[in-house]
């Protein structure tokens, strides 16, 4: 790591910053990078170019970044490691890689186009000293082959920060693994569905966009009187990382007042830039970090004297409860892996959306139920139940290969499982026909895991509590109303639909301390949380 490198570059940052505000009259093209060439290295320190080896970012950026203290000081270096964004199957790990074969991958998140999809087909193939390279691939970087284009380097073997595009994270890397991400407020939004591979928009119906829901292309029910936006930070261009930023930027330090001393009002000092691009830490500020509140920007009390009891307020609601009183995208509401729809693929539902014959489904949005948190505040979440086989008294998860041999021979469903659950005849199994409704459906499936070396399969229901942070809505679509809260239709204690549903009658679990409430089956089988 060279620290000397590193400080100049620091001084020449400042030199350019104040240079540029001194002739803002010339143009940007005469500007030099602010990031200098680079040498791209293998993981044994030598130029690609010479050794024809794949991309090793721990080399390459560790020349001027301490590459091991970012890939020890981050919350995202697990999730460099699955080969799908979303945890698929209670009990068993998410598909993950070898931890010490793979490196983190900085190309993700400081590009502008990665090919996260390529380096995910990588992961997933066990290529996993190509999957930094297939990063590249769509750029004139690398060919299909992940051959390196001479062409684009310097005589000295360099590439510049231009070529590789590097940047700060913007929404759109983001936007690979968590959510949908709009930014385009001219076109309209037309992609909101229930096969969302992104957590944030598949778990809670969030969509970060600027546009207001009524000009979208979305179906959403009485869009007309929607005149406010998906979400009023992305309306205010306030993107990610200006709320999810490194916990050591000196820019976001705050000083702690309790730790000053009585006769300072302001501590000047500050991490210096050049030690911090050396060791930039990874872990973002988030709510679970205590590092990230909506009360670390906003000051509640100028805006909210309308209301009575604003203290008591304050502190018993979380200012999500009341910003974000309905999502307008479809949210998971449950999963169903005790039926597949094909390999590895369980049933799955979701809120907030109608099927409609002839038309786009009908977006109807969802109204999160309102929970106790961390904090001991009301707070909005979403509810995911989950089915599952378990065997055994410890009640261990069966292995997910296990259950699909229990359904398949090969591609096909299995003879003895279309004998049972095609009910119509029509030799195949539709949605509504995957369901253990009958003893005779549970002993099929529970013969063959029987088969599979499972003594006493069963099937175990858990609801998660999914929290409910973004898609906040300015103080005009705020809940105002006092009834809201504190009428005969109270939001604190209106029930949530779980599914239309019970797999053989088997109630679920709550998962964690939020859920306090109970569960209860309605006269048509539908399972509901009351909190």
């Amino acid at each position: 790591m060279n620290r000397y490198k590193l400080s100049l570059f620091a001084l020449f940052l400042a030199f350019v910053v104040v240079v540029g505000g001194m002739s803002r009259v010339a143009s940007a093209e005469n500007h030099p990078p602010l990031h200098p060439d680079i040498e791209l290295l293998d993981k044994d320190g030598q130029n690609v170019l010479d050794s024809g080896q794949p991309l090793s970012t721990e080399q390459t950026c560790g020349t001027c970044h301490d590459t091991e203290f970012i890939s020890t000081h981050s919350n995202h270096a697990e999730y460099m490691l699955r080969t799908d964004s979303l945890p698929r199957y209670p009990g068993n790990a998410p598909e993950q890689v070898d931890v010490t074969a793979v490196e983190m991958n900085c190309l993700t998140c400081h590009t502008a186009n990665p090919n996260n999809a390529e380096r995910l087909a990588a992961l997933a193939a066990g290529n996993y000293d190509l999957a930094t390279m297939a990063t590249l691939l769509g750029t004139d970087i690398v060919d299909q082959s992940l051959a390196w284009n001479r062409a684009v380097f310097t005589e000295d073997g360099r590439i510049s920060a231009d070529t590789l595009t590097l940047q700060d994270p913007t929404n759109n890397n983001c936007a690979q693994c968590h959510g949908l991400v709009h930014d385009e407020v001219e076109t309209p939004l037309v992609e909101a569905s229930c096969t969302s591979d992104a957590p944030l928009t598949l778990q809670s119906g969030a969509i970060m966009s600027p546009q207001r829901i009524a000009q979208s292309g979305l179906n959403v029910s009485g869009k007309d009187a929607l005149s406010r936006s998906f979400d009023v930070h992305s309306e205010r261009v306030v993107g990610c990382t200006e709320c999810h930023y490194s916990l050591n930027n000196p820019v976001y330090q705050h000083d702690d007042k309790a730790s000053q001393p009585d006769h300072l009002s302001f501590d000047p000092r500050r991490l210096d830039i050049d030690a911090y691009l050396y060791r930039p830490i990874h872990d973002v500020a988030t709510k679970e970090s205590a590092e990230l509140a909506c009360t670390s920007c906003h000051n509640p009390e100028p805006s909210h004297d309308w209301l009575p009891y604003l203290d008591q307020h304050l502190s018993a609601l979380a200012c999500e409860t009341c910003h974000i009183p309905k999502l307008y995208a479809p949210a998971q509401e449950r999963v169903d892996w005790t039926v597949l729809q094909a390999a590895n693929t369980p049933v799955s539902s979701c809120r907030g959306i109608e099927s409609q014959a002839g038309s786009a489904d009908l977006i109807t949005g969802y109204q999160p139920v309102l929970l106790t948190n961390a904090e001991d505040k009301l707070a909005p979440y979403n509810l995911i139940t989950a089915y599952f086989w378990v065997d055994g008294e410890d009640q261990t998860p069966v292995a997910l290969e296990d259950v699909n041999a229990a359904y398949f021979d090969g591609t096909d469903y299995r003879s003895d499982v279309l004998s049972v659950f095609d009910t119509n005849g029509d030799g195949r199994l539709s949605k509504a026909e995957l369901v253990i409704d009958s003893a005779e459906k549970t002993a099929r499936i529970s013969a063959n895991l029987n088969k599979l070396g499972y003594a006493s399969p069963a099937i175990k229901g858990e609801v998660e509590p999914i929290a409910i942070n973004h898609n906040v809505a300015e103080s005009e679509w705020a809940v105002r109303d006092c009834n809201a809260c504190h009428g005969e239709k109270s939001r604190i204690t209106q029930a949530l639909p779980l599914g239309n549903n019970t797999p053989n009658d088997v109630l679920p679990t709550l998962s964690g301390d939020t859920l306090q409430g109970n569960l209860h089956v309605d006269t048509d089988g539908m399972l509901f949380y009351q909190p």
